[in-house]
């Protein structure tokens, strides 16, 4: 018996393979970071203008990682007389952050208390405490494709999702600090004359042999240039909205979550005396963060990609980002 079988199509295969190796999910567009100790070399992307270059926000998480329910901070980073800080922007406690008004108030009760029960409301606030985070675009130099076993190159844009220790470095760095002697680099996004970003994990040991990552031999490499002029328009016109990433819900949904956190499922909050009955439009959120455009003329740009983006870092940061809040 004899049978007639279709030959392979080579070029239809090496499709499949492609459509499969872009399969991505949504922790895909943000960087890897080491598991273990080890490194990532990044280079950090200049915002377009009229965007701020990256988004600050505060995460809040309700239980233990990796069953915890993660919410984000409804207060918002305003610029005061005494730097960042974040607030309830209208100073209504029913618009305030349910999360913020239960953390401040286990702190109220602690205070009151003794013992093991001190001690284990205190840990209960520690739990909900407000986490800051800041999200960048970003390229990673190298990483590995392990659909392909096989290191990739500029890959990117991705989001570098950072706390407040990275992000110390990286203002540090592009400012300066006279009490530690780093050198102010300026403009380290600049595509012809910035930096890569050399992200550096250590693994240290603390008390009862706790271990937590280390981040400080984290620094920038010397002046590079980012890319190709169509590898950087590339990457400039697939940019992430940051802003985006900080999806702030209704405030009686973070309630009823807090209440089943804390009430297992009660109708209820004990905390809460008066929980609005419907979700409340969340108020736009602060500009603040953002410095002003400044009305001097600047130099004409050096090329169609200094034109796209901004550059207006240098006064602009020293004067926004010297305090984190």
């Amino acid at each position: 018996m004899s049978y007639e079988i279709e030959d392979i199509n080579m070029e239809q295969m090496g499709l499949e393979a492609a459509a499969l190796n872009k399969e991505t999910t949504a922790m895909d567009n943000f960087v890897k970071m080491p598991e273990k100790e080890g490194y990532v070399l990044l280079r950090l992307l200049p915002a377009l203008k009229g965007k701020w270059h990256f988004c600050s926000t505060r995460i809040h998480r309700l239980g233990e990682y990796p069953n915890s329910k993660t919410f984000h901070c409804l207060r918002q980073r305003v610029k005061t007389p005494k730097g960042f800080m974040w607030l309830n922007p209208t100073n209504n406690p029913k618009d305030d952050c349910p999360i913020c008004q239960k953390y401040g108030e286990l702190w109220k009760v602690a205070n009151n208390q003794h013992g093991d029960e001190q001690i284990r409301t205190q840990n209960t606030a520690r739990s909900i405490k407000p986490i800051e985070r800041f999200y960048w675009n970003t390229i990673v130099r190298q990483q590995l494709n392990p659909k392909l076993n096989s290191m990739d190159t500029n890959v990117g844009p991705k989001v570098f999702s950072c706390g407040k220790t990275l992000q110390t470095i990286i203002i540090d760095s592009i400012n300066g600090n006279q009490i530690t002697g780093l050198k102010k680099l300026g403009n380290v996004l600049h595509p012809s004359e910035g930096r890569d970003f050399r992200l550096v994990k250590k693994i240290k040991k603390g008390n009862a042999g706790f271990e937590y990552p280390d981040y400080a031999q984290s620094s920038f490499e010397d002046i590079s240039s980012l890319g190709t002029d169509a590898e950087i328009k590339s990457w400039f016109a697939n940019l992430h909205d940051l802003e985006g990433f900080r999806v702030l819900l209704p405030r009686e949904e973070i309630i009823a979550a807090m209440t089943e956190f804390f009430n297992g499922g009660n109708e209820k909050a004990d905390w809460e005396d008066d929980a609005p009955k419907a979700a409340k439009a969340q108020p736009a959120a602060a500009k603040a963060a953002a410095p002003a455009a400044k009305p001097a003329a600047k130099a004409a740009p050096k090329s169609e990609i200094e034109d796209l983006i901004n550059l207006g870092m240098d006064d602009e940061l020293q004067a926004a980002l010297d305090k984190l809040g």
